[in-house]
């Protein structure tokens, strides 16, 4: 493994922010391995690429986004296996309610024959979230 995978893996983080941000659910798939978890904040955990795809577009389909920003990407390479994590700041409101978050996230990808593909996904609350109750 090399910096040029490291560097795949960033770009990889950046292309799907932008993509679900850009409401271009369709296009989320190829991210994602079939048998993708995620571990919310909440400890609830959602399996499969399906749900995983049903998830981002949900929260599309219920929020405004103001203001998503990733940043501090730091990959570990161990062969064909890829650990990211980085922190986020959402700016968000859904139903007359507004929440500014951050947070940590925890990727675990794979390279196969495809490139890069999330098999686990992990967010963290980071303490210093609140929310705004909008007037």
């Amino acid at each position: 493994m090399s910096a040029e995978s490291a560097a795949e893996v960033k770009q990889l983080i950046q292309q799907l922010s932008n993509t679900w941000l850009e409401e271009r659910i369709d296009d989320l798939p190829p991210f994602f391995d079939e048998q993708v978890v995620l571990v919310t904040p909440d400890g609830d955990e959602i399996n499969g690429r399906e749900q995983m795809i049903d998830s981002f577009a949900l929260f599309m389909r219920l929020a405004t986004v103001y203001h998503f920003e990733i940043e501090n990407i730091d990959v570990k390479l161990f062969e064909t296996t890829a650990i990211a994590r980085y922190t986020f700041e959402i700016d968000y409101e859904i139903s007359d309610k507004r929440s500014l978050e951050s947070g940590i996230e925890t990727l675990v990808l794979l390279q196969g024959t495809a490139g890069w593909r999330i098999v686990w996904r992990t967010q963290q609350h980071a303490p210093k979230s609140m929310e705004i109750e909008m007037l």
